[in-house]
Formats: structure tokens, C-alpha cells, sequence
């Protein structure tokens, strides 16, 4: 008999695009493993017609309201505090994985900002393993609420698992604690929930969704699978990831980093998109060297810093053994401009290297680069254009930019082939002519 497989997942209208993200993933790299798609939500009628497109006939909806998780706490919330969170009581619904287990052979919970990047068959728990998860972070609440108990053995392993991403097996519905069979793991976890909170267990309260399966891997005698560096992986620990999990602040729809780096989210949504008529535009965080939020942005970011990387030490060595001339890096690095500037000079007048990226795809071996030495301070634009032009070389060619009809920037420019020890050479000729001239502009 073929066995089944689920994936659990839980959110409120707020989050249907990160929720139809996921199941496109699993859709693409998983068709044949999924017997269904599971989803508790709080979301319209409309939304939800929209999403079961995205896999005809495969995704059951049940409705997870505030009084269910009110029923699900025993109608008193005790200590538990009811915040924001994820939507309030959705980050607990991943307790309800264990009545999935009634239907399915296999349940897989996700988190909604997570990204499916690969196929997940090794994930799912139909051997022998009960429960596969990214074994991590610290066990002292769990400790803590053993101790509380009078269920600490001190020979026994504690763990914890690290919530976003997990799998469990039908065979934890046979497992037995003291003799006792077929307890109710899901109202056992809402059970341990509240009483996390009455004993003060917890050091870090965004553990509360996490430490009760650890409480049943102890009590259960669970046989866990760590599959850390897998599954639930941060996107600075994503190189051998099949599923990407952006906690707190590294979320796809929010940092930059993660919109850009895992480019394959980006594209679900715009299948969401196309599907839903969603329009809704993300306000990514800014960056310190400015925005990087379209494909076109990264890539001249990435080929600007590996045309400029070989002339930063070259630079540098010429700074420190040209001391007389007090020159400068001004970082970071900003589009195609790296600035120098010398504490010789007093206002808004500094040397420039510009790259002029070569237009017939050969950017990144014949780009060439331009040197220039640049006025932007106002009351002395004319007298810096004739006391420059007057004594620099000819080979150098006096421009500017305007706004209004009215001179803004004067410069002067000298294009050349990117070969850096040219480059240094150019530039040093350029400051030995113009530096003592700028002064004389003090």
C-alpha cells in the first residue's frame, strides 16, 4: 500500500502570498512525494480559491479560528501570553501535526517563510526514524521544565528542536510512556505549552513553539534524525539547503540580502502574482550603500566590486607611501564612483575613479575605467575649471553636469583600458599636477 504523505502549514490572510510561495516550491521539486498540502488559516474565501489553483485538488483548508485555540488551551490561556506572533495562535498549530498522523503515514510541518529550494524524499519520516528536524539551540528551557516536573533523569539526552521545519512519523502514535499507549500528543503539547509558562521555564519565549516536541522526544523516546545543514537552514548557512527558513529580521519580503540572494523566491511570487492579481509591493529594508531590490542592481553591484577589488590594495599602498598628499578612501563603494579625497583640500573637491561598463558583453574584460578629479563646490566651480585646465595635460577633458541651465559639477576626465598598475600610474601623475593646484583654491 502506497503510503501518504502531508505538509502542515498554518497562516492568516496577511501571509497567503509566503503560504502560496511554499507550496509552489514543494510543487516543483516534490509533485510525486505530497498526497496533500494541509493548511490551518484564517483566510477569505477569495484567497483561498486563488491558492488551491496553485495545485488543483491537493490542498485542504480547515479553518483555525481564535476559539479553537482557546479549546486547544483547555478555554484558559493561563500564563501564555497572546501576541502578534505569527498571527497569534498560528505558530501553535503546528501541534496539531500529531492528529495529521491519524490519515498520513508522514507529516511535514513548515513554516510559511521558508523556501523550498530542492527534493525533501530524505526528510520524510517513512523509515524508521520517528521525527527529523534541525537538532539546535539550547536546551535550559526544557531542563528547567523537567526539573519543575520531577522528570529529570540526568543520564537521558535533552534536545530541541528548531521549529520551522520539521517531519514526524505515524509510528509516534505508538509509542508509550510508563506503560500508558494512545495519548493525545497534539493536546499533550498545548498541555506542556501552558505549563512552560506557569513554571517560568522559559529563557527565550520564542522557544514556546519549539521546546514541547523536545518534552515529547524525551518522554516518548522518539528516535530523531538531526538534519542540520539540510533542512531549516539560515540564509548565511544556505550552501547545502533543500528547505531555507528566514527567522526574524532575514525574511524574503523584508531584508534585501534574502530577496536577492535566493532570487528562486522571487520568481514564486511572481507566479502568485500572475495567479492571484496580487499587486502588493515590498518595502525592503535599506542598505548602507543604497538599493539593491532588482536583478540589474545586484549585477552591476557585484561586477563594480570585482572591476574595483584589485585597485583597493594598490590604492592603499599608494596612500600610505604618498603620506605627503593626506589622501583617502571614501567607502563604501557607490555604484560605479570610488572616491579619494585629501584633507589637503578644504569643501567638495575630490579624485574619482568612474567605470564605463563595456556595452557588448564583455563587461567584465573590456570595461574601462575613468579618472577625474571633481569640483561640486559651488563658489568655486569657475575658478577650479581655469586654474586646472590652465597646468593639467591635455590629455584630460573638462566636462560638467547641470541642472536648471546652471553648472553644478566640474570635472575633469581621461578615459582608459582597466589595467590597474596604469591605472595607479595615471592617478598619480594626476594628483602630482593637481594637488598643490586645488590648495592654491583653498
Amino acid at each position: 500500500m502506497e503510503k501518504k504523505t502531508c505538509v502542515f502549514l498554518a497562516c492568516n490572510e496577511n501571509y497567503a502570498f509566503a503560504l502560496a510561495n511554499v507550496i509552489i516550491g514543494l510543487r516543483r521539486y516534490n509533485e510525486d512525494l505530497i498526497t496533500n498540502i494541509v493548511v490551518y488559516h484564517d483566510i477569505t474565501e477569495e484567497t483561498r480559491g486563488k491558492i488551491s489553483r496553485l495545485w488543483e485538488d491537493k490542498i485542504i483548508f480547515i479553518e483555525y479560528t481564535h476559539e479553537d485555540f482557546l479549546r486547544d488551551l483547555g478555554g484558559d490561556i493561563g500564563k501564555v501570553p497572546l501576541t502578534s506572533r505569527f498571527g497569534e495562535r498560528f505558530v501553535y498549530a503546528k501541534f496539531h501535526i500529531f492528529e495529521l498522523l491519524e490519515k498520513y503515514d508522514c507529516a511535514v510541518w513548515l513554516d510559511c517563510d521558508t523556501l523550498v529550494v530542492d527534493r525533501i524524499k530524505d526528510f520524510l519520516c517513512l523509515d524508521e526514524i520517528d521525527f527529523k528536524c534541525d537538532c539546535g539551540g539550547r536546551i535550559d528551557g526544557a531542563t528547567k521544565y523537567l526539573e519543575a516536573k520531577g522528570l529529570l533523569n540526568t543520564n537521558k539526552p535533552i534536545m530541541k528542536p528548531v521549529g520551522g521545519v520539521l517531519s514526524f512519523s505515524k509510528q509516534c502514535l505508538n509509542k508509550t510512556y510508563c506503560g500508558v499507549s494512545g495519548i493525545n500528543l497534539t493536546q499533550q503539547c498545548f498541555k506542556i505549552l501552558k505549563e512552560l509558562y506557569k513554571y517560568e521555564c522559559l529563557i527565550y519565549p520564542t522557544t514556546s513553539d519549539e521546546i514541547p516536541f523536545g518534552i515529547l522526544t524525551y518522554l516518548y523516546d522518539f528516535k530523531v534524525q538531526n538534519k542540520k545543514g539540510f533542512y531549516n537552514t539560515l540564509p548565511q548557512s544556505s550552501r547545502n539547503s533543500k528547505i531555507i527558513h528566514t527567522m526574524g529580521k532575514t525574511k524574503f519580503w523584508e531584508s534585501p540580502f534574502s530577496y536577492v540572494a535566493f532570487s528562486e523566491w522571487a520568481i514564486n511570487h511572481k507566479i502568485w502574482k500572475n495567479i492571484s492579481g496580487d499587486e502588493r509591493q515590498f518595502s525592503l529594508r535599506s542598505l548602507n550603500f543604497g538599493s539593491m531590490d532588482t536583478p540589474d542592481k545586484v549585477y552591476l553591484f557585484l561586477i563594480y566590486y570585482h572591476l574595483f577589488c584589485p585597485l583597493l590594495p594598490l590604492l592603499q599602498d599608494f596612500i600610505t607611501n604618498n603620506a605627503q598628499y593626506k589622501l583617502y578612501l571614501k567607502l563604501p563603494i557607490k555604484d560605479r564612483y570610488l572616491d579619494i579625497y585629501s584633507k589637503r583640500f578644504q569643501g567638495d573637491i575630490f579624485y574619482r575613479f568612474a567605470l564605463n561598463l563595456d556595452g557588448g558583453g564583455n563587461a567584465e574584460l573590456k570595461s574601462k575605467c575613468e579618472i577625474q578629479i571633481v569640483c561640486k563646490e559651488k563658489g568655486k566651480l569657475r575658478y577650479f575649471a581655469n586654474e586646472v585646465q590652465r597646468r593639467l595635460d591635455e590629455t584630460y577633458t573638462p566636462k560638467d553636469n547641470r541642472s536648471n541651465g546652471e553648472i553644478i559639477v566640474y570635472y575633469f576626465t581621461k578615459n582608459i583600458e582597466i589595467d590597474y598598475s596604469d591605472l595607479i600610474l595615471e592617478f598619480k601623475g594626476l594628483v602630482e599636477q593637481t594637488c598643490w593646484i586645488v590648495e592654491d583654491l583653498q
